[in-house]
């Protein structure tokens, strides 16, 4: 599966200090069903834990994810921005 992340993404998740071993977790997750909103036409919101703190104050990642095809990291936000 191919993995990807927009220009702006990299950018807002280095800033945030998130690493790449959160992503793939919520990734992860994604695939497995264990978490994820289905925003329709292959977007999905997925939750992405913080560093040292759990996944409900952490942070909102939207995916655009096809399953065993890829999935791209087009934007984030902290559960309290929005």
């Amino acid at each position: 599966m191919l993995k990807l992340k927009t220009k702006w993404f990299n950018k807002w998740a280095r800033k945030n200090s998130i690493p790449d071993s959160s992503l793939l977790e919520a990734l992860e997750n994604l695939t497995e069903n264990l978490s994820g909103s289905n925003l329709g036409g292959g977007l999905y919101k997925v939750r992405t834990r913080r560093r040292r703190q759990g996944k409900s104050v952490g942070y909102r990642t939207i995916i655009a994810y096809k399953e065993m095809d890829k999935a791209i990291f087009l934007y984030g936000f902290s559960k309290g921005a929005r």
